[in-house]
């Protein structure tokens, strides 16, 4: 979800800068326009495919994939980006945004092994952001609608990451303690005489 959230606001952040600067490189027509939505369920459809092409294909099989090919984590970082920023393409040139998008994502699953949480995140994501539109939701409650999932899913996520630090260090912590007298058994101590040379 905060990988969906920086992509699109380095998205919005590019096209203000384009409208700004009066540099052409902006679509003619809107997310849901380019993609022919105009219903909630041609939006349920899109989001559905959206999650199955990126979440499983793009980043869970192809990353998988490229690393058991044993291939630079640069290139597996590269290769899934560009093709996240292609698929990305009707935006125009804030499609850019979409490459802070597709490295968090990598990273998120490189470092958790994990496809689900993506899958949620995007899924949740996109229905926030495509059914108030496709209800001809006012940009007030859209705004709010994303807004408050968007700091919903950032506390969530990070209650997830603390409760995930304080588990392993509990785990760590555990095993030296079981491992205890067994680790410093053959160490010398100063002071001490070693009983094998006294036989």
């Amino acid at each position: 979800m905060l990988a969906c959230f920086t992509g699109i606001a380095l998205v919005n952040v590019l096209s203000a800068g384009l409208q700004i600067a009066a540099i052409p490189g902006l679509p003619q027509q809107d997310q849901l326009d380019a993609l022919g939505l105009s219903s909630p369920a041609d939006g349920l459809l899109a989001v559905v495919g959206s999650v199955a092409v990126e979440d499983i294909v793009l980043v869970g099989a192809l990353t998988t994939l490229m690393t058991a090919a044993r291939s630079p984590r640069w290139a597996v970082y590269g290769v899934v980006t560009l093709i996240e920023v292609l698929i990305h393409g009707y935006l125009g040139l804030p499609a850019l945004g979409m490459i802070a998008y597709g490295v968090m994502r990598v990273r998120l699953y490189l470092r958790y092994g994990r496809v689900l949480p993506l899958i949620i995140g995007h899924t949740v994501w996109d229905l926030t952001t495509t059914l108030p539109s496709l209800l001809h939701a006012s940009p007030l409650m859209h705004t709010a609608i994303v807004a408050g999932v968007g700091s919903g899913w950032i506390i969530a996520y990070t209650y997830a990451e603390r409760r995930a630090t304080v588990e392993k260090e509990y785990a760590a912590r555990e095993a030296t303690r079981q491992a205890g007298p067994g680790i410093t058994r053959d160490l010398p101590v100063a002071g001490a005489t070693d009983e094998r040379a006294l036989e």
